[in-house]
């Protein structure tokens, strides 16, 4: 949870970060509809299946550290959204 706050808090000015997401693989709505939400943010994104029923997404992102920020809390704040991690580079 440190690190966790220690990344949040480094969120200020133009910053790079990954985010990664894990989810079912039936519920696939959210993540398209926040990739087009901030797609301005979004310079890679890259969906793998880790199983048959789960998926994995991470998102490498570029600008306003209060954006990726945003993006990143839109994810945790999705019902069905497993996990959200966020690095910041």
């Amino acid at each position: 949870m440190l690190e966790d706050t220690k990344e949040k808090d480094s969120m200020v000015g133009n910053i790079g970060a990954v985010v990664t997401v894990t989810h079912r693989q039936d519920n696939e709505e959210p993540i398209t509809r926040l990739k087009h939400a901030f797609q301005d943010i979004v310079k890679t994104h890259i969906h793998s299946k880790i199983n048959q029923t789960n998926c994995v997404e991470l998102f490498l992102l570029e600008g306003d550290g209060r954006k990726v920020a945003s993006m990143t809390k839109a994810f945790q704040k999705e019902e069905h959204i497993k996990s959200v991690k966020v690095f910041v580079l």
